[in-house]
């Protein structure tokens, strides 16, 4: 069954949107039934904990990806990226371990090759080039959201949202949001 929400996204202090998505309910992956799921943008280091660290406080985002529910997707370049980060000595994952987050990255977030971000969109800047990537390709792709730890990312939400409609937020401030479309759901006929 595909239910259609209304969430209310908090972005700062009274800095609100709407926000419309099509979720799957009853376990059934988004795919099997023809319905939408809720596209993402993950930073790398959000993946290092859902794939290296396993951080607790984003169980929930993985059983999203793994019900289909939510799809993140990832351009070349920021595989890339997050295989650098993987095999940096300073990080220190043993082999073994990074093979298997290497499996669950290219399991669970999917390749888009970029297009491009239309002219018509004046993206914010982040103050972290090397970041950039990820605000583009989430306004690129029409993410709901970009996750992220990344404080120069995280000052961008307001104006992503006002740019491209997509905001930025930790996973633990997602997780809030994404917990009240269930209270909030109602079916939808058709």
């Amino acid at each position: 069954m595909v239910k259609q929400c209304t969430v209310r996204l908090t972005c700062g202090r009274a800095d609100e949107m709407q926000l419309r998505v099509s979720i799957a309910h009853g376990g059934a992956r988004a795919d099997d039934a023809g319905m939408t799921a809720m596209t993402l943008v993950i930073d790398t280091n959000v993946c290092l904990d859902l794939f290296v660290f396993e951080d607790p406080r984003c169980l929930w985002l993985m059983r999203a990806l793994e019900e289909g529910s939510m799809r993140a997707l990832a351009s070349t370049p920021m595989r890339e990226e997050w295989l650098r980060v993987l095999a940096r000595p300073g990080l220190a994952v043993p082999t073994s371990r990074q093979r298997q987050a290497q499996a669950g990255y290219d399991r669970w977030i999917h390749a888009h090759e970029r297009s491009g971000v239309s002219a018509d969109v004046r993206l914010p800047r982040c103050a972290d080039g090397d970041d950039q990537m990820f605000v583009e390709l989430a306004a690129e792709i029409g993410a709901s959201a970009l996750l992220s730890r990344d404080r120069a990312l995280l000052v961008l939400s307001r104006r992503s949202r006002a740019a491209a409609g997509f905001v930025i937020m930790t996973p633990e401030q997602f997780q809030t949001h994404w917990l009240a479309l269930g209270a909030r759901c109602s079916p939808v006929s058709g």
